[in-house]
């Protein structure tokens, strides 16, 4: 584990969702509403893709909590 996975730690679904919702709004000011996809939020915020359909679902759900 690098040192950047162990102090990132075991976050809470609301922390998570802060976490990707910043990570969207990066996207969204880099690439437009178009490159927003769960897989450049999940890269942007240095997860895995699947925590972003945990924390959202579907991208719907993302663009609407953005």
């Amino acid at each position: 584990m690098t040192e950047d996975q162990q102090s990132r730690g075991y976050r809470s679904r609301q922390d998570r969702r802060a976490e990707l919702l910043d990570a969207a709004a990066l996207v969204v000011r880099d690439d437009g509403l178009r490159g927003l996809t769960t897989r450049a939020v999940a890269a942007r915020a240095g997860v895995a893709h699947g925590v972003v359909h945990y924390a959202f679902g579907a991208r719907r759900n993302l663009v609407v909590a953005l």
